[in-house]
């Protein structure tokens, strides 16, 4: 037996016909559900993980020079001051 529809009867289906279609697929579960169960599927494969990328390379740079903070030198000049002499004269008074 097989399912009655509407379009190709062109016309409604009658309470004994949609009895009959519910009757014959109750029919098909039943038969489907005392068969035997599928067999479960293999699992997929995992895939490999990826490399490690290289670290960047760079070179340091050189330290400045030290120089030195101003000049050393004297201040003013050392010498005498004034002049070193004697007074007068050293003679004989009178005739």
């Amino acid at each position: 037996m097989a399912l009655v529809t509407r379009i190709p009867k062109g016309a409604p289906l009658t309470a004994a016909e949609m009895d009959n279609n519910l009757t014959y697929l109750q029919g098909l579960i039943n038969a489907g559900t005392s068969g035997t169960s599928g067999t479960s599927g293999t699992s997929g494969s995992s895939g490999t993980s990826g490399t490690a990328g290289t670290s960047g390379t760079g070179t340091a740079g050189t330290a400045g020079t030290s120089g030195t903070s101003g000049t050393s030198a004297t201040s003013g000049t050392s010498g005498t001051s004034g002049t070193s002499a004697t007074s007068g004269t050293s003679g004989t008074s009178g005739l």
